[in-house]
């Protein structure tokens, strides 16, 4: 009886079949992970044609930017040295106008003396 059911076995249809139903089970409770994840919110992730454009979109708004800080840098450079230029010019109008008034005023210091002389002679003879 031994050798009857030795000779009926073929283990290489048993194997298939054992693998078939294996695979199944693997791809059925990978189905139901999959499932699950759904239901609970989990997002799926985005197409890399959609992260490709927004990297595309967000290379550029920073050119765009980076472009815009260095000719405003450069402006600032231009606006500092007109102010520079602008207040050593004033400056040197205010000291050539102190120097005008502080020879007049030396001039006239000088001519008091022989003011308040002439003056006190003039009110003797009155």
């Amino acid at each position: 009886m031994m050798l009857a059911e030795v000779t009926n076995f073929s283990p290489p249809v048993e194997i298939a079949s054992w693998l078939a139903c294996a695979a199944f089970a693997i791809w059925f409770l990978l189905l139901c992970d999959k499932g699950i994840s759904r239901m609970r919110g989990a997002s799926p992730e985005p197409p890399n044609g959609e992260l490709k454009q927004s990297i595309k979109q967000l290379n550029a708004r920073m050119k765009t930017l980076e472009d815009w800080r260095s000719q405003l840098t450069q402006k600032m450079e231009v606006d500092k040295t007109e102010i520079l230029a602008a207040g050593s010019k004033r400056g040197k109008e205010i000291y050539d106008h102190i120097d005008d008034v502080r020879k007049e005023l030396a001039e006239k210091i000088d001519d008091m003396p022989s003011k308040i002389i002439a003056d006190l002679v003039n009110a003797k003879k009155l």
